[in-house]
């Protein structure tokens, strides 16, 4: 697995440059080897200029600024950056928004008449567009966990897109951005690498964007090939281009990119710039939950005597002694629960191996967790959100990541 930075960064990119190579090419018909576009192009139905990116970066690129700003997932904040770039032509090279899809353009006249409420997506199956998930690398880039991303991705694609199916194939590819690969439980999601060619369809339809841009990656062995033969599906080629070159850049790294395809790409520098941006605020989010969880921790240590089930508050977080001397690396030190705080645990009873998630609050004698996405090991199933009593816990650890 290459490094998570380069990855990121590469995913970032890798985006834009799917989207500018498939742009000039959209809405044209799928494409024989022989007659595969290889290189950025102008023209096309929107008459795009060499290198030039559409809707799916630009949007990006106003998540991303409202990611910045506001330091943390802010819904208004990003229908606010989306419509500077409907109105004003914001985050576009050219300075006007085009290339705007119907479901996108509706739900940001919606919050334009009506600013109570920034998830306007419509929750119709019939518009399971792939309008969220054509711009999710800043949810992934801004988040500082496998579980705030799987959130960010799902909650940002809602803003347009509120159809079941657009929210879970959102979800599943932030899970696979994040992870760095593809989702064991969910193949069965994506096409089988023998597919003849002619059935991946590449429209508009979320599921056909998912597996036309899994397909490309899977039957190709580098970045460049994986763009080239995504954008030769033809019809949503910017699209297509654009989740095939997050999923490349993820899995290959921003190292990895052809110098040619970095160089066509209008606004490269600008992009790059965002990318090490949003990463340096996840990174800071994650130092501060150290910080924080550093000094509670420091106060717990002086507790005499604490008792298992009893709920201490220090520094304004609520901590639950969950035992006061458990035996630990050859020694014993007393393990705690506090809210806000990633952990992994274990069960007594039944017994199992541990599951990651986190303390969302907790009351005397019992915590509320939520699992993580990918570690729902519950031994009978259930939802993600749990109420566990002391008793049931038979480890208990520290697990911000």
């Amino acid at each position: 697995m290459i490094d998570a930075r380069d990855s990121r960064i590469g995913m970032m990119i890798g985006m834009a440059i799917g989207d500018a190579m498939g742009a000039p090419i959209e809405f044209t018909n799928a494409r024989e080897p022989d007659d595969y576009v290889t290189t950025y192009l102008t023209g096309g139905a929107h008459n795009v200029s060499l290198g030039e990116f559409t809707d799916d970066t630009s949007m990006a690129l106003a998540m991303a600024d409202a990611f910045l700003e506001a330091k943390t997932f802010d819904p208004n904040l990003i229908m606010e950056k989306f419509l500077r770039w409907k109105n004003e032509g914001a985050y576009s090279p050219r300075g006007v928004m085009f290339d705007c899809g119907n479901t996108v353009f509706s739900a940001l006249s919606r919050f334009e008449a009506d600013k109570s409420n920034p998830f306007t997506g419509s929750t119709d199956a019939m518009s399971a567009g792939n309008g969220g998930l054509m711009r999710l690398a800043p949810a992934i880039l801004a988040a500082s966990n496998l579980d705030e991303a799987v959130h960010f991705a799902k909650e940002s694609t809602r803003l347009t897109h509120g159809a079941d199916e657009a929210l879970f194939y959102s979800a599943l590819l932030a899970e696979e951005l994040w992870t760095q690969q593809a989702s064991e439980s969910m193949a069965h999601t994506k096409h089988s690498l023998d597919v003849a060619r002619h059935e991946v369809m590449s429209g508009g339809y979320v599921k056909e964007t998912y597996q036309a841009a899994w397909w490309a990656f899977q039957t190709t062995d580098s970045f460049e090939q994986c763009i080239i033969k995504a954008i030769n599906r033809g019809h949503d080629t910017d699209t297509t281009g654009a989740v095939a070159g997050m999923i490349a850049g993820a899995m290959y790294g921003y190292t990895a990119i052809p110098k040619w395809m970095l160089d066509g790409l209008q606004w490269h520098d600008e992009i790059t710039a965002v990318a090490v941006r949003l990463l340096n605020l996840a990174q800071s989010k994650n130092e501060n939950s150290e910080k924080e969880y550093g000094a509670i921790n420091s106060q717990l240590l002086r507790i005499q005597n604490p008792v298992a089930g009893k709920v201490y508050k220090i520094a304004g977080k609520r901590c639950l002694c969950i035992n006061p001397l458990a035996s630990y690396g050859g020694g014993s030190t007393p393990l705690w629960a506090v809210e806000g705080h990633s952990a992994q645990l274990t069960l007594h009873r039944p017994r199992t191996g541990y599951m990651r998630g986190k303390c969302i609050s907790v009351e005397e004698g019992v915590l509320e967790f939520e699992l993580s996405q990918d570690n729902l090991g519950w031994p009978d199933g259930g939802t993600r959100m749990r109420q566990i009593s002391v008793e049931e816990i038979g480890r208990y650890d520290k697990h911000d990541s």
